[in-house]
């Protein structure tokens, strides 16, 4: 158990004015307009033209690669820096990735810089680059092309194109995971390549052991045909034996024969193929993962080079130091085991760095970082050459750090999808693998920069384990909360494990989990996950069962089976019946596309560097993408179920129960956008039956749609040979895909924004209380990728207290995850209004928080009309 040493928690005497540094590093990254880098697209494009080696396995062309682009990444200090090393050579870089998705913003390279809607930097030069030197190169080769190609172009490639179905993500990454942070602080880069090599030397050796077998069999075959020969001489010498010869000739020469053709072809082919298999599952991984760990060294060599230079020129005698400091560091880290504090946040970050270089920057988190670095943290104060004031402006030296790049979003995506960050999570607090109270000091230090920066990336989630985790730990994570307004989100400790039991971690590995992304919890270094692999619409499921297998937006392409029409249904269990074969239909359909692509990504995208700081994977000699993690499956996040909840509720009560209107009248309604029909739209919103109230019959609708979808994608595998898990969070698609949906029985019009995460419709569940017993209520166990209960409380003085005893009581009840907003409606219109008051507004939108000024209209209003509840009277304020 950690004893906690700080003698004020919110340590509130440690500011941006006493910490000036992080002031101006702060300021700088809110004054720099994103800005496209050309560097990594740019180095793998000459290193493929020039130096690849098509006859290469893809792994060893993918290590080659990589190796080569850290090799030559430019080595960047800047001013102030106190952590070497850049994800782009620029203070805020848009990374352009070929081989996944960058093409999208081919046709807009002229008018980045002047869109509307967050512009990116841009100058003639790097336009030229990229128009004529790497995405021509990049046309045919990407994950999505060669997918379409190796598969025929498949109906389910054709139904995510239309975007109103499901999206896949693996065709713009496939980077939704924790590396093992731990093995790079424990032991140093340096430890994994002995590792390797001795891996590597037993893969050798078994293929010269099988060598040697085929060699021998080989000659026991021809020893076995020499002696039938033999007999035939013996035979020739009587025409008694001559009989016999001719016999012996078919029934033991040609017999013996046949053995050494079938041995030949069934053992020494055999052998061959497991040689060639070993060759190149095993040691051209081990070469590869050899490759790109030498290739991050080089980068912190040639950095170390860069700090040591450009200490020598240095004047000021403070600053000379820290550069010294810094090339000190980086001769030892990440290849050896770190020292100091500040030494394994450089470790930490050079690793981060180099994976982005590898794979996309989304979601690429970093674990349980105040577990990591507590034992650095420790020791170092307990020497005297660390202090609370100097480890608070190193983690935010680090928070900037790992905001110094932002995912690349073309304008078309900006508009559906746009705000978020690169989502890169974190997470503080909760138990240790004993289930004892993990909370230190560094959990506190990390609040401190979270409040003090108020940036949106790192994605902060906090761990609360009721009745193990103290109480003022509870009261801090609200203070923060309530100054950031949005930041850090909250997971209930006790029901997380529960539900990583069910997915058959061990309960020390459950007990250790980690957030990624937005709100999935993993085994951070042991399991590869791609929590964000499939996002599926629920709503286009329900229009298909309304419309027979099609969608209004996709017009008269028939996608799903053809269920009956309404007209034709009698009984609301029929219709149910249709429904559930839509979705059965939809979750075949993105299943089959999602193991396409990751066989393709393998293909075309190795990942032996995440594999290197992946546990389970030099053990088994297995690219994580070959299911070479301890922990193997796949996340599908659910958008709309709220909505869709309460149109089938909708459907029951008003066509089928009370029958005051028929199916097809329903069907004509929706297609109007209920004009003509407002007297039946708001009967049907003034509904009490509702999900997110106490509705019993809301509640089994819920219930009968999350065992459906946990029980169906459960039975599929993926194509590493784990199964899919289901959650309920939606970034910013419930904006963009409730543009591209039309009205619902629900009483919704056409276009209207979808309820975000696991939310209820907003104005649809007046009651705190009900919501957050509905929610408590639904088994935790089902939703294995975890879900976004997004809440915003109207701000008041001295309401610690209350909202800390809220999420007691959720959590006690059986919450599995909250997070909030604490703003009102009024300061939210007015920023939409007037952005220039309110320029680094964060919200929280769905699992992740935001700029409230980067969000699309869309987005805007939903988190504007989204429910704002007062928590002194535990009312929706209307």
């Amino acid at each position: 158990m950690n004893k906690i040493t700080l003698a004020d928690l919110s340590l509130k005497d440690i500011t941006l004015d006493s910490l000036p540094r992080l002031k101006r590093l702060r300021e700088s990254h809110f004054n720099t307009q994103s800005e496209v880098c050309v560097e990594l697209p740019l180095l793998m494009t000459e290193y493929m033209k020039k130096m690849d080696n098509p006859s290469d396995s893809s792994e060893l062309r993918a290590a080659r690669r990589l190796k080569a682009v850290l090799t030559k990444k430019k080595s960047l200090i800047r001013e102030d820096d106190l952590l070497a090393g850049t994800t782009t050579t620029k203070i805020k870089g848009v990374v352009i990735y070929p081989q996944f998705m960058a093409q999208a913003l081919w046709p807009e390279l002229e008018t980045l810089s002047i869109r509307k809607k967050n512009p990116y930097r841009i100058n003639k030069a790097e336009i030229d680059t990229l128009n004529l030197d790497v995405f021509p190169y990049w046309m045919e080769g990407t994950v999505q092309e060669v997918c379409r190609k190796d598969y025929n172009n498949p109906k389910s490639l054709q139904m995510m194109e239309r975007l109103v179905f499901f999206l896949c993500s693996k065709v713009h990454m496939i980077s939704h995971t924790i590396p093992d942070y731990e093995v790079v602080v424990k032991e140093g880069l340096g430890s994994i390549l002995k590792k390797v090599e001795e891996k590597e030397s037993q893969a050798i050796r078994v293929e010269g052991k099988e060598s040697q077998t085929d060699f021998y069999q080989t000659i026991r075959v021809e020893e076995k045909e020499s002696q039938a020969i033999r007999m035939e001489e013996k035979e020739s010498q009587a025409d008694f034996y001559q009989t016999i010869r001719v016999e012996e000739k078919e029934s033991q020469t040609d017999f013996y024969q046949a053995i050494r053709m079938e041995e030949k072809e069934s053992q020494a082919d055999f052998y061959q193929a497991i040689r060639v298999e070993e060759k190149e599952s095993q040691t051209d991984f081990y070469q590869a993962i050899k490759m790109v760990i030498e290739g991050v060294i080089a980068y912190a060599n040639n950095l170390s080079q860069t700090a040591a230079s450009l200490a020598e020129i240095e004047t000021n005698l403070e600053r000379k130091n820290e550069l010294l400091v810094m090339s000190k560091n980086l001769s030892r880290v990440p290849k050896e085991k770190p020292e100091t504090f500040h030494e394994a946040l450089q470790a930490i970050w050079l690793c981060q760095v180099a994976l982005h270089q590898e794979n996309n920057n989304i979601a690429l988190s970093l674990g349980r970082v105040d577990q990591i670095l507590y034992p650095f943290y420790r020791q170092d104060i307990e020497k005297g050459i660390l202090t609370v004031a100097k480890a608070v402006e190193l983690i935010g030296c680090f928070f900037l750090k790992l905001a110094d790049h932002v995912p690349m979003v073309p304008e078309t995506g900006e508009e559906l999808f746009g705000g978020s960050g690169s989502n890169q999570a974190i997470t503080l607090g909760g138990v240790n693998s004993d289930g004892e109270d993990a909370v230190n000091d560094l959990t506190y230090i990390m609040l401190r920069a979270t409040e003090l920066l108020k940036v949106r990336d790192p994605n902060v989630n906090a761990r609360y384990y009721p009745g193990i985790n103290p109480k003022e730990y509870l009261d801090r994570l609200c203070g923060v909360n309530i100054t950031t307004k949005a930041t850090p989100c909250f997971h209930n400790d006790k029901k997380v494990i529960d539900t990583l039991l069910a997915q058959s971690y061990s309960i020390e590995d459950a007990r250790e989990y980690s957030i990624v992304g937005c709100v999935e919890p993993v085994r951070g270094g042991k399991t590869f996950g791609h929590t964000g692999a499939i996002m599926l619409n629920l709503t286009a499921a329900l229009e298909m069962a309304l419309f027979s297998g099609r969608d209004r937006l996709t017009e008269e392409e028939q996608f799903g089976p053809k269920t009956p029409l309404p007209s034709a249904i009698s009984s609301f269990d029929q219709f149910l019946s249709a429904f559930k074969e839509q979705i059965i239909f939809l979750i075949d359909q993105s299943v089959e596309l999602n193991n396409m692509f990751g066989k393709t990504h393998f293909k075309v995208n190795p990942l032996p560097l995440l594999s290197a700081l992946t546990q389970g994977t030099i053990e088994k000699g297995k690219d994580v993408l070959c299911g070479g993690a301890v922990y193997n499956s796949s996340g599908v996040a659910i958008i709309g179920i709220s909505e869709v909840v309460d149109s089938l509720c909708a459907i029951k009560e008003f066509v089928f129960d009370k029958k005051e209107v028929t199916f097809s009248e329903l069907i004509v309604a929706i297609e109007k956008d209920w004009e003509g029909q407002e007297k039946l739209r708001l009967k049907i919103i003034n509904s009490d039956t509702k999900y997110g109230t106490a509705s019993q019959e809301a509640k089994e609708m819920t219930n009968f749609i999350i065992d459906l979808l946990h029980t169906e994608y459960q039975k599929r595998e993926n194509y590493r040979g784990g199964r899919y898990t289901v959650g309920y969070w939606s970034m910013t698609t419930h904006a963009g895909w409730g543009v591209l949906t039309g009205a619902m029985p629900s009483g919704r019009r056409n276009k209207e924004v979808l309820p975000s995460g696991i939310t209820p419709v907003s104005g649809q569940a007046p009651e705190l209380t009900e919501v957050l017993r509905f929610m408590a209520e639904l088994d935790s166990r089902k939703i294995a990728n975890s879900y976004t209960l997004n809440l915003k409380y109207t701000p008041a003085t001295g309401i610690i207290d209350k909202f800390a005893a809220s999420i007691e009581a959720y959590m006690q009840m059986g919450g599995l995850q909250v997070q909030f907003n604490l703003i009102d409606r009024a300061t939210l219109k007015d920023a939409r209004d007037h952005p220039e008051k309110y320029p680094n507004l964060l919200v929280r939108v769905s699992g992740y928080t935001a700029y409230f000024a980067d969000l699309n209209p869309y987005m805007k209003e939903e988190i504007i009309t989204r429910a704002e509840y007062d928590l002194q009277t535990g009312k929706e304020v209307k």
